[in-house]
């Protein structure tokens, strides 16, 4: 058996293992030193670790036996953490779906506040109807100027007669109006 099968049947670190082959060695006890270690070896390094009787019996009597003592290796691992996670993300579904239906609710609760227009569009939505296109486009050049002082964006609109118009923030538009 290896220092790394001994690792991985007893849970202990790979220096808490080697500690314990350097104290047989310094006790007088000699090991093959070939870092492959027959039953018995194994046996007395596990006792040097202080491992229990009942532990060292149980592994004697799957060798007797002949029977494979079952070592976990990386691979098997890499499979338990995955259905960990698997099981934790099977849990969780319920809360994931509660959490998307309650965001969808409350998104549905938020009344649509539109915070751009164009100059006629805002009229319109006003009740004002006695903008010509030539006064639109007047008072869009003193939007235009407001809103780079401002510093606002100015968002291009598609419109089939024109094929883009300006559309101002709503708190510009309010201040040309006003003028």
């Amino acid at each position: 058996m290896t220092v790394k099968e001994i690792v991985e049947l007893t849970g202990k670190s790979k220096s808490v293992v080697y500690q314990w082959i350097k104290t047989l060695s310094e006790n007088g006890k000699t090991l093959s030193g070939n870092g492959n270690y027959d039953l018995e070896e194994t046996i007395t390094i596990l006792r040097s670790g202080k491992m229990s009787e009942a532990f060292i019996s149980l592994l004697k009597e799957n060798v007797e036996r002949k029977a494979p003592f079952i070592l976990q290796n990386e691979s098997d691992k890499r499979i338990e953490r995955l259905e960990s996670l698997f099981e934790k993300f099977i849990i969780s579904i319920p809360t994931i779906i509660s959490q998307t239906v309650q965001s969808i609710s409350s998104q549905k609760q938020l009344e649509y506040t539109q915070d751009y227009f164009t100059i006629i569009g805002y009229a319109n939505s006003k009740g004002i109807k006695n903008i010509t296109t030539s006064d639109a486009m007047k008072l869009s050049l003193t939007a235009k100027k407001l809103s780079i002082e401002s510093d606002k964006e100015i968002r291009k609109v598609p419109d089939e007669r024109w094929g883009s118009l300006n559309s101002y923030h709503v708190d510009i538009i309010k201040k040309v109006f006003d003028f």
